[in-house]
């Protein structure tokens, strides 16, 4: 046990035992969790007889007594305010007493529990009469004591010794000269030696001793009596108690004071009953005046056939005035006729009944003038007279009213629902079952209502869940109590047998005056498949990203890595909570947030994004790569950036001997082609002195044979284009 908790029952145990009447702690279920001395006594039982024990087990109590005991108990813990109330108990003697019991909800061990205090109310005006009683007459049998003393001494004597109040006779220095046994048992001391030559201001308290000095002095100063003046008083082991003196003065024969005569009476308990009796006319005087419920006394007026045909309002309390409108001043004295200004007093049948008869009564009713609805609580205080107890209960029928509306809305969205609706008595048995569990669970509303707790279980909960679902079935509210406000995966059964994953939520309702578990159940399955769908995927992918020799990493829209491959904890030589603790930009020193923010926003929403940059490893290497970036959906719930770099080290070495092979090759190219150059303006020449060679010895011929060229162009086409190309293309450049 919590040594916090226990410290606490303790202390509670305590102080219930300061409790003068019974007094018992119960639970919701009205098991005694403690019980008081006053219990013990009145029941005879003992405390470790009584605690753990239901208090219906003892027979105290009558069964409809019993049932108002629950059904209050019920409503404390719940918050309510219950007024005391009075019942009859039985106790073991076969004794009938009468208790008004007062309730209260405290906190114990860390659960809800009602302390509920046991007042007899015979012994509570018995206590009051006695008091009254008991202070006239301890009053007059001082004033004959004294008198007594002055008269005689032998009378002086029989008072010492049959008083019940404590007597010391002081001499002038108020130092104790002669004491009575009432005087040893007040100051708890063994005999008169101990008393005799003690100074009387020794018995009074240090912080009214100085009180008492002075108070002395001027009772030596005036030579009179001073009576019941209170101090607190000390007895020899040194416990203080409240105590009242009457000190009168003794003369001698001569007239002269020779000492003084002390009464002492313990008033501890008078105290308290004065206390109790105080607090008692507090208890009423406030109950009246401050009660949430208009209290009004009424008297009858009749006619002259002794029928009752109005009546006078006598009194009433603040309420009353806040709940009618109708100020007491202006009621008092007032026919109710008068006051509500309606034809006739209301309700004088009934009222006129409860009157005559003392039978109490009660009824709710719309009062028109008032335009309110009100509870009337009816009963008579004397024959003639009654009080009523009223209650604007307009606010309850307009809630009621938004209840049946509420209901009738519970009743659409539950029908119209999705997810499975049930409701769960705290009887265990079921009280609604909503469209959508029928379809899920494959039970009609008709078939799943008739069924026993056991029935249920067995239908509704696979093997490995029907401890589980037992607890909710037979004890609601304990089992709510712990799972409220979380969603419970489980998985329940369907009328066919099948075996579905369900969501299951909880909460405690208060319909009809009974507290209800109302279950929501989401069947799962296909989320579930997804779910599995989405791990294989997860797995698939993690499998495909960790094979890849290239490095990939997911990062996030603000430019950190959410995810990296193995290969990026090899390439780079971090390890894997370091690089998930660090960004791009931690890799690629020359790339600032601003240029990282544009890659993003310039990511296309389709495609690819393709770029070069440098990486820097861990160990200052600065890697030349490749980033092929796209936009994907990461582990199916948010928008990231999917990065893979090809590091392209050899790509850049071949591309830079590439070019240098290239600039080499043109060299050469530029150099052969000069030389071709310079090789073809050598033929053109050698080919321009042939030509000219040839033309000349062509003249020459025509000149000789003017006919042949005539000839010539008198060949057909044919046999011209048959001639050797050879001297086409010398005819060509002779052209």
């Amino acid at each position: 046990m919590n040594t916090k908790s226990y410290k606490s029952e303790e202390k509670l145990s305590s102080i219930l035992d300061l409790i003068s009447d019974p007094a018992v702690i119960v639970d919701g279920m009205g098991t005694l969790l403690d019980v008081n001395k006053g219990f013990e006594k009145i029941t005879r039982l003992s405390k470790e007889t009584a605690i753990g024990k239901n208090v219906v087990e003892f027979g105290f109590f009558s069964e409809k007594i019993i049932n108002v005991f629950r059904k209050n108990l019920e409503k404390r813990l719940l918050d309510f305010d219950i007024k005391p109330y009075e019942v009859k108990i039985v106790t073991k003697n076969g004794k009938t007493t009468k208790f008004e019991i007062t309730a209260k909800k405290i906190d114990y061990a860390g659960q809800p529990a009602v302390l509920a205090v046991f007042r007899v109310v015979a012994r509570r005006k018995h206590a009051e009469r006695e008091l009254d009683e008991y202070a006239e007459k301890l009053e007059a049998l001082v004033d004959e004591k004294v008198r007594e003393i002055r008269e005689n001494k032998e009378k002086l004597e029989k008072i010492f010794s049959s008083s019940p109040d404590a007597i010391a006779v002081a001499d002038l220095n108020a130092k104790i000269s002669e004491c009575n046994q009432a005087a040893l048992d007040t100051f708890e001391y063994s005999s008169k030696e101990e008393v005799i030559g003690k100074n009387l201001l020794e018995f009074i308290a240090p912080t009214d001793r100085q009180r008492a000095i002075e108070n002395f002095a001027k009772t030596m100063a005036v030579q009179g009596s001073v009576k019941n003046v209170e101090y607190t008083l000390m007895a020899k082991n040194g416990r203080e108690f409240l105590g009242e003196i009457s000190v009168s003065p003794i003369q001698d024969s001569s007239g002269n004071l020779a000492c003084f005569v002390a009464i002492i009476k313990d008033i501890t308990e008078r105290k308290q009953l004065e206390e109790k009796l105080r607090a008692s006319e507090e208890k009423y005087h406030s109950l009246f005046t401050s009660m949430a419920e208009g209290v009004c006394l009424h008297e009858l007026i009749y006619n002259a056939s002794g029928k009752a045909v109005d009546y006078v309002i006598l009194d009433a309390n603040p309420a009353y005035e806040v709940i009618t409108g109708i100020r007491k001043e202006e009621a008092i004295g007032k026919k109710a006729s008068e006051i509500y200004g309606t034809y006739g007093a209301p309700y004088i049948d009934t009222y006129s009944e409860v009157a005559e008869t003392g039978e109490s009564t009660w009824f709710e009713t719309y009062f028109q003038p008032l335009k309110k609805h009100f509870s009337i609580s009816v009963f008579s205080p004397a024959k003639g007279k009654f009080a009523t107890v009223l209650t604007d209960v307009t606010e309850r029928k307009q809630l009621e009213e938004t209840l049946r509306e509420s209901e009738e809305k519970f009743r659409a969205i539950s029908t119209s629902a999705l997810d499975a609706i049930i409701l769960v008595d705290d009887e265990g048995k079921f009280a609604y079952w909503n469209p959508a569990a029928e379809k899920m669970f494959g039970y009609t509303s008709e078939e799943i209502l008739k069924l026993n707790v056991a029935d249920a279980i067995d239908a509704l909960a696979p093997l490995q869940y029907r401890e589980f679902f037992s607890k909710f079935l037979k004890e609601p509210a304990e089992a709510t109590a712990q799972f409220q406000g979380t969603t419970i995966s489980l998985s329940a059964l369907k009328k066919d047998g099948t075996e579905i994953p369900v969501e299951l939520s909880v909460s405690l309702l208060k319909l009809n005056d009974k507290i209800h578990l109302l279950g929501l159940v989401r069947d799962v399955s296909e989320r579930k498949k997804a779910e599995e769908t989405l791990r294989i995927s997860e797995k698939t992918y993690r499998e495909l990203i960790n094979g890849m020799n290239d490095t990939v990493w997911v990062i996030d829209f603000d430019g950190s890595f959410i995810d990296v491959n193995d290969a990026a904890v090899k390439v780079l030589g971090y390890s894997r909570e370091e690089l998930l603790s660090m960004g791009i930009q931690s890799i690629d020193k020359y790339l600032s947030q601003k240029e990282v923010e544009d890659l993003i926003s310039n990511l296309p929403s389709k495609g690819i994004q393709i770029f070069e940059t440098e990486h820097t490893t861990k160990d200052g290497r600065n890697i030349p790569v490749e980033i092929s970036s796209s936009l994907v959906t990461y582990q199916g719930k948010k928008k990231a950036i999917l990065s893979s770099a090809r590091d392209i080290t050899e790509r850049k070495q071949l591309q830079a001997e590439l070019a240098e092979y290239s600039m080499r090759l043109e060299a050469l190219v530029e150099e052969r082609t000069t030389e071709l150059k310079q090789a073809q303006a050598k033929l053109i020449q050698s080919e321009r002195m042939a030509a000219i060679g040839e033309l000349a010895s062509m003249v020459g011929h025509d000149l000789r044979n003017p006919n042949s060229h005539q000839e010539r162009r008198l060949l057909p086409e044919k046999e011209r284009r048959t001639e050797p190309k050879r001297k086409r293309k010398r005819n060509a450049y002779c052209h």
